[in-house]
């Protein structure tokens, strides 16, 4: 399994993180906070459980939490890092988020969305 965190200014969280996989084919719960779509011999899902970040390194969480209304965080799973790679590239650049590789590397989707276009190893890169 392949995944990253999400972290979305609260005033843009909302929930079109989970909408998103629509794009993908026909999502659904498997359990309250996770959702998820088949793509044949692949998957995505999205959590939405704000438990997470227990598991979130604590430089990583100061990194991520700088909205001044609040964050909420997702993660993102796939089974491949392709499907995560097209879900990277469906974010939309008008929301406040970032996404955190869990080798270190924080930025924005627009400098995720640039190192995809551009062949790095977005998902390991270290920081």
């Amino acid at each position: 399994m392949k995944s990253f965190v999400m972290a979305v200014a609260r005033e843009h969280a909302g929930t079109w993180p989970v909408e998103q996989l629509r794009q993908f084919g026909q999502a659904y719960m498997t359990d309250p906070e996770r959702w998820m779509v088949d793509m044949g011999e692949d998957w995505i899902a999205v959590v939405a459980d704000q438990s997470i970040v227990e598991d979130i390194e604590p430089d990583a969480l100061n990194r991520m939490r700088i909205w001044p209304g609040g964050t909420e965080f997702f993660l993102v799973e796939a089974r491949t890092e392709a499907a995560l790679r097209r879900y990277v590239e469906t974010l939309p650049d008008d929301k406040n988020l970032l996404i955190d590789n869990d080798h270190g590397w924080i930025a924005d989707v627009r400098t995720y969305k640039r190192a995809i276009a551009n062949n790095d190893d977005w998902l390991h890169a270290l920081a």
